[in-house]
Formats: structure tokens, C-alpha cells, sequence
């Protein structure tokens, strides 16, 4: 058995083939299996935003909801890919909830395949089926793919940006790949916000790991990244600013985000269950909704002036508040169901990630570097995810990152070959 199946996968194109095969199976068996009570859609955002600008798009109507206005609450990325994919439907005469899971399927299947290549070039061939795998069969990766999530398109753009990065790093290529590499993480951005600060922190690391190179050849290659990124953005935002006269930062739901990040236990918004939490932090929250509805918190300035008195008044709530943020980002969901059980099967898969990422770290070299530059990603994405809504969804992405650190628990070998 073991014979056969390393005939059919043992080069990188049979590989990505195999991965590609093996997470819609994953995927497909998932949903057969799901309870009919679990199969619904429960994304709010793709009913009342995604799904409505993508319609009004196909129809001509341009990115605008149905009232016409310009629909900024979110970026037009994942609405353009949606009408695309209703296009398709409608050119094909196939039914639209089968032409969207197929495309749902295949961005899934992407992540599994570049997170594979990632793992590759930090452990070799084999080694490198471990952290798709393990990404395919995470409960999470399984559950979020249920749904069209927006997140979905994003994590495959994302990892293949990323992917490009390492590559960039470790082996400088051609100029065009950095514009490449650019042009995705534009893309990923344009379908989730939270990715803004990304560029920044990636430019960083750029400079600091190509340091071999002379500084003008350093600062020519983050040009070309950010020439990359600016050629998806600028369109956007200057629609944005020719339509409305505002200058927006991807999207117009910053500020509700980040309000909805500081009231999680007292807003239920008709779907929330009660969340467990200690009852000086649930008394602060209720505050905090009181002064979100008086509209103290309708911008950013108004948020900070809040939280600096919060600060001043009960400074240890405050900081607990964001304790408790900052480890409900590992476990919790929008809706508040199944915490619990998410709490105790997320430890052991940090217990499993903590243990990869040390035994990486030691190991030296690339493995190191990119143990370094993970963590820092991570760091990001657990930042953004404390200032807004704190859930498990949209720290996803980086998680997806740490498992490529799995195999260090099980290879000593110290080499870093993509063999």
C-alpha cells in the first residue's frame, strides 16, 4: 500500500494533485455528514453584504448595496470573485450553490497545496505532507469551510503570496516575483482588511533577512512588493474617495469592529449566545454598549477618548477585558456555540504547535528563520484579532502557518531541503 501510494505522489505535480483530491474528499465528506441543523449558511455578512453587492455587480449595478450607495463596509475583492462565480453559473446553466462550492473546494484545496510547498522547502518532500494534512483535517479548516466565508479566498491568497516571500528570501529571484508576490497579497487584502498591516511588517522582515544584500538592493525589492500591493489598493481607493469624497482604509468597518470587539458580551445581535465571563468584565462591557448607543464610539477618536477614561477609572477591568480578548482569540466563535469543547481541542493543538515550534527553533538555519518570521506573523494576526471581534476565524490564518513547524517535533536531521 505504502509502495503504491509513493509511486503516485512522489513528485511535487503528483503531490498537488493528491492534496487537491484529498481535501475535496475531506471537504465534500464533511458536509455530507454534518446535521442538517449544522448545514445552514450562518454567515450574516454573506447575506446582507457579499451576496447583494455580487448580484448588483453581475447586474451592472457596480459595486453598490441596494440603495445604491458605494458598498465600502467591506473591500470588493470577495463580492467581484462571487460574481464571477454566479456568472458561471448562469453561463453554465449549472446551479449556483454547486458552482460556489466548487469554488470553495478549490480555494480550500489551495491552501492544503501551498501550505504542502511551504513545508517542503523547510523539510523535504515527504515531510512536507504532514502539515497539509494536518491542516485539511483540522476541525476548524473543516468548519469554516461549510459556509462561503470570505476568509476562504483569502487564505489561499494569502499562503500564496507567502509562499512567493519565502522563496524571495531564500533563493532571490527575478524582479517580476516580487511584483508577484505583491499583486496576492493586494488581492488577499482586498478581500480581508484585517491584512493591512501586513505590508509593513513584511517589508520588515524583508530588509532585516536579506541583510546580505546591499541596502539599495534591499529597498529596490520592497519598492517592487509595495508597487505590487498598490497597483490592487490604489484603484479601489480612488473610487472610493472619487465617489464620496473619503479616504478609507480598505474598508468603512474599522470603527464597528472594533466597537463590536468591546461590547461581544452585552450585544447579542439576535444570534449570540450567553458568553462565560467574569462579572466585572460583563459590567464594563454592558457600559461600553451603553456608550457605543449614546454614540461615543462612533469613530475611532471617540473609541480611544472612552477607553482612556475606561483606563483611568478601572484600569484593571480595562486590561482584563483585553486578557480575556486575547485568549478568547484562540477558541471562541461569533455565535458563542460550542466553546468550550473549541477551548479544550484547541489546547492540544497549541500544546502540539508550542512543542513544533520549539523543537524548529533549534534546529537552526532556515527552519529558524522561519519559526522567527511565523511567530511574528502570528503576533500580527492575534494583535488584529484582540482589537476586533476576538474569535477563533480570524486568527485562522496564522494557524495554518504554525503547522508548518509540526514536523519539527519528528525531524532531526538539521537540514532545510526542498528534496
Amino acid at each position: 500500500m505504502m509502495s503504491i501510494l509513493q509511486r503516485y505522489v512522489d513528485t511535487p505535480k503528483k503531490a498537488i494533485f493528491f492534496l487537491m483530491m484529498v481535501a475535496a474528499l475531506s471537504h465534500g465528506l464533511f458536509w455530507l455528514i454534518l446535521p442538517e441543523s449544522l448545514v445552514a449558511n450562518q454567515s450574516a455578512d454573506f447575506r446582507s453584504f457579499y451576496e447583494p453587492v455580487a448580484r448588483r455587480l453581475l447586474q451592472g449595478e457596480g459595486l453598490t448595496l441596494p440603495d445604491g450607495q458605494l458598498a465600502v463596509r467591506y473591500p470588493p475583492g470577495y463580492p467581484i470573485l462571487l460574481a464571477a462565480v454566479f456568472g458561471l453559473a448562469e453561463a453554465t446553466g449549472v446551479a449556483e450553490n454547486v458552482v460556489l462550492s466548487l469554488f470553495l473546494l478549490l480555494c480550500l484545496g489551495g491552501t492544503a497545496v501551498f501550505i504542502y510547498l511551504l513545508a517542503r522547502e523547510l523539510w523535504g518532500h515527504w515531510w512536507g505532507f504532514l502539515p497539509a494534512l494536518v491542516w485539511m483535517s483540522y476541525p476548524f479548516t473543516l468548519w469554516l469551510g461549510k459556509q462561503p466565508n470570505s476568509e476562504i479566498p483569502f487564505l489561499v491568497l494569502f499562503y500564496g503570496g507567502f509562499y512567493i516571500f519565502w522563496r524571495i528570501i531564500m533563493h532571490p529571484p527575478a524582479w517580476y516575483c516580487y511584483l508577484l508576490c505583491g499583486l496576492l497579497l493586494g488581492c488577499a487584502m482586498l478581500i480581508r482588511p484585517a491584512a493591512i498591516g501586513l505590508p509593513i511588517l513584511l517589508a520588515l522582515i524583508l530588509w532585516f533577512m536579506l541583510s546580505g544584500q546591499t541596502w539599495q538592493a534591499r529597498m529596490r525589492a520592497i519598492a517592487l512588493l509595495f508597487v505590487g500591493i498598490a497597483a490592487l489598493i490604489l484603484p479601489w481607493e480612488w473610487l472610493v474617495y472619487t465617489q464620496s469624497g473619503k479616504i478609507i482604509a480598505l474598508s468603512s468597518g474599522g470603527e464597528a469592529s472594533i466597537r463590536d470587539g468591546l461590547t461581544f458580551a452585552a450585544n447579542d445581535k439576535g444570534y449570540r449566545e450567553a458568553i462565560l465571563i467574569p462579572s466585572h468584565i460583563q459590567v464594563l462591557t454592558n457600559d461600553l454598549l451603553i456608550q457605543a448607543q449614546l454614540g461615543k464610539m462612533s469613530e475611532v477618536g471617540g473609541i480611544l477618548a472612552v477607553l482612556e477614561e475606561e483606563l483611568r477609572v478601572r484600569p484593571l477591568t480595562l486590561v482584563s477585558l483585553y486578557l480575556f480578548k486575547a485568549l478568547r482569540s484562540w477558541y471562541a466563535t461569533d455565535s458563542g456555540h460550542f466553546e468550550l469543547p473549541s477551548m479544550i481541542l484547541q489546547s492540544l493543538y497549541l500544546v502540539v504547535i508550542v512543542i513544533g515550534s520549539w523543537q524548529s527553533w533549534h534546529q537552526g538555519g532556515q527552519r529558524r528563520q522561519m519559526t522567527l518570521i511565523i511567530w511574528l506573523i502570528t503576533a500580527y494576526f492575534w494583535l488584529i484579532t484582540i482589537t476586533v471581534l476576538s474569535i477563533l476565524r480570524y486568527i485562522l490564518p496564522a494557524i495554518g502557518l504554525l503547522f508548518l513547524l509540526l514536523p519539527g517535533i519528528l525531524v532531526r536531521d538539521g537540514r532545510s531541503s526542498s528534496t
